[in-house]
């Protein structure tokens, strides 16, 4: 009763053609209301009421920990740019709030003010009264720093019920007293109020819209996970993330540490994953970029520090403004993350991005997995199937030719090899003599005999021990020369 009580003496003391302005508000709610345009309508409202040069409000993401413009009236577009790009954090607001002179609920900031000596204060607030030299500037007043000196902002909080500060509406003025009339003042706080229970019924309405999206995207993601293909299973996902998340691309991030570069792997335009990027980085540069390809959760990245998380000849060569990086969690497979990117213009991120990538990272890597159990059990069956028959034509056959034959045969079926050479030590000239191979080209040159401790086949023979290379090309004058004729790039010997 007594807060009634204050509210109609309140409401006393306001004109009415400015109550209908406020109950006029009203009008922009509906079941397909949008934070942006009930946002527009609330500072268009807030500046005619002032009698302000212009309005822009702000609402706070919990994400960031900070404010940020969601709409503005009466700016130009050039200067309203920097508004939006600049995000104040909630203890700069409450240290203004605490610290600022104030008339009743509404906090003053003038351009003189000692607070503006902070820098981080002042990069908050002054592309705002940029925003007043620009519109006196139209209106044909001195533009520049010579407006902030007698400029003045007016801030007045958004407040929701068990909610606390959940924005503010600012709005400024240049050249006229730094004070409110008591029915202007009452006026903007009553439209505050009005407001502020009008943006808590919308983002309720839109969280419960949020959560539809979010379990619908999920349910899609789901939909292209269900596969055995590995290959299938990233190609159809890439192919669905950048319309959930509104991005224009998206790709498997790949950090090779022993190699330092960084690969991205992306599907071409007939959807298979065949588009390999490799960029090439300092070992400093691994160990920054590591952290965020290799995270826990899902990380987002903006223009101002994509470059710190990818290499920066990638980044503009692709034109990506931003980045969501999706972490994967799998064994013996060679992908990090998925990262999806945004080319077009910088991407203001919401929880529900946090929310649809977290769900993402969980379906794909259980798919993932899943899919790789498979793989690795069907291959590990073909492999006992292929050393039992092996073992079998081995026990009955005292044809060595052929033994060594079926040897070769099951050496490139268990590998998936292209090729396999057996050689063996001739007791007369102790030379390695080439006895048996698959996988040959019959036009190939036959094999030479190698010297033990030439060549890589010749070193592995002299040494007694495997030798893996990655590499063929990397050196070539130590591999055979039918090995270069045959195109391998590596090799186990």
């Amino acid at each position: 009763v007594s807060r009634s009580a204050v509210e109609l003496d309140e409401q006393a003391t306001v004109p009415a053609h400015l109550l209908r302005r406020i109950l006029g508000l009203s009008d922009t709610v509906g079941a397909d209301a949008s934070l942006d345009g009930f946002a527009l309508r609330l500072a268009q409202i807030y500046s005619d009421i002032g009698n302000f040069s212009f309005a822009a409000v702000y609402f706070f993401d919990a994400t960031d920990d900070a404010l940020y413009a969601e709409a503005m009236h009466g700016v130009p577009p050039e200067a309203g740019r920097e508004v939006l790009a600049v995000a104040i954090p909630r203890r700069v607001y409450g240290q203004l709030v605490a610290n600022a002179p104030r008339q009743g609920k509404h906090t003053l900031l003038a351009g003189s003010d000692a607070l503006l000596a902070d820098p981080e204060v002042l990069a908050c607030f002054a592309p705002l009264f940029a925003c007043l030299a620009a519109v006196d500037g139209q209106r044909g007043g001195a533009a520049g720093a010579r407006v902030r000196g007698r400029a003045t902002l007016c801030l007045t909080p958004l407040k929701a019920p068990g909610q606390g500060i959940i924005g503010f509406c600012v709005a400024g003025w240049v050249a006229r007293p730094a004070r409110l009339g008591s029915a202007t003042r009452h006026a903007l706080e009553l439209l505050a109020r009005q407001g502020s229970i009008f943006i808590e019924n919308i983002q309720l309405y839109l969280m419960q819209q949020e959560e539809v999206a979010v379990s619908s995207a999920l349910l899609t993601v789901a939909g292209v996970v269900g596969t055995s293909d590995i290959d299938q299973l990233m190609e159809q996902t890439l192919h669905v993330l950048p319309g959930l998340f509104g991005g224009q691309s998206a790709a498997l991030l790949y950090l090779d540490t022993r190699r330092v570069e960084l690969r991205l792997l992306e599907p071409g335009a007939d959807g298979k994953l065949t588009v390999l990027t490799e960029v090439m980085l300092s070992a400093a540069r691994v160990e920054d970029i590591e952290p965020t390809v290799r995270a826990d959760r899902p990380i987002s990245v903006g223009q101002l520090e994509i470059t710190r998380v990818l290499p920066e000849k990638l980044v503009q060569a692709r034109g990506f403004r931003s980045a969501m990086i999706i972490p994967l969690k799998l064994a013996n497979r060679p992908a990090d993350a998925i990262g999806v990117f945004w080319t077009g213009q910088e991407h203001r991120f919401r929880q529900r991005d946090f929310e649809v990538a977290e769900g993402v990272g969980e379906l794909v890597g259980v798919a993932l997995a899943n899919a790789q159990f498979l793989v690795d059990a069907t291959a590990r069956a073909e492999q006992l199937f292929a050393l039992y028959r092996t073992g079998q034509i081995m026990s009955s056959s005292l044809d060595l030719g052929g033994t060594l034959r079926t040897i070769a045969g099951s050496a490139v079926q268990l590998t998936r090899s292209t090729f396999c050479l057996i050689y063996l030590i001739d007791q007369k000239s102790g030379l390695l003599e080439f006895v048996a191979g698959s996988g040959l080209s019959e036009d190939a040159p036959a094999p030479r005999p190698i010297r033990p401790g030439e060549g890589l086949l010749g070193r592995c023979a002299f040494m007694g021990k495997p030798v893996l290379v990655d590499d063929l090309e990397a050196d070539p004058a130590t591999t055979s020369e039918l090995v270069r004729e045959a195109g391998a790039r590596s090799a186990l010997y």
